[in-house]
């Protein structure tokens, strides 16, 4: 795709692009309602592994992420899933090789339908009508294995 670098349609792209991206820069910890949501940086994770409130869990954005999760916290005698269960998404190939827990998505689906709305955006730029992105949900599934576990101390539910 091309076209007038100044055109509608790339100066939105731009703007929600940008907004998307600061949106992940907000900080290593932030409150929510009632809970703590902890957003990690690459070079925030020592900090919150090594904090007064460690989290139980962390959910890493990528599986990659999650793995360098993993590494930090060997490095600070943290036993994964013992002291702290880490999640990854996409479940990459090197998921299973580090026996991470993670949300498998179709990533090539992903990549498909977002060429595809890319490819509408554009040619619906020049109509009077305009572009709206359509919502799309596709399915994940949960691939447990051996990066989780109870938090220590939790008592389990009788059945």
């Amino acid at each position: 795709a091309h076209g007038p670098a100044g055109r509608l349609v790339d100066r939105r792209f731009k703007t929600r692009l940008e907004a998307r991206f600061e949106d992940r820069l907000t900080g290593p910890v932030r409150q929510r309602h009632d809970e703590t949501e902890i957003r990690i940086r690459p070079g925030d994770v020592v900090p919150v592994l090594t904090g007064a409130h460690r989290p139980t869990a962390v959910v890493a954005a990528s599986d990659e992420m999650a793995i360098g999760v993993m590494r930090a916290a060997r490095q600070l005698d943290l036993r994964v899933p013992e002291d702290v269960s880490v999640v990854g998404i996409d479940d990459h190939e090197l998921a299973s090789f580090f026996d991470l827990t993670t949300v498998a998505q179709p990533v090539l689906e992903q990549g498909r339908l977002a060429a595809r709305q890319v490819l509408d955006a554009l040619a619906a730029s020049d109509t009077a009508e305009g572009w709206h992105p359509a919502q799309v949900i596709l399915p994940t599934r949960l691939v447990v294995r051996r990066t989780t576990a109870p938090p220590a101390g939790a008592v389990t539910p009788a059945r």
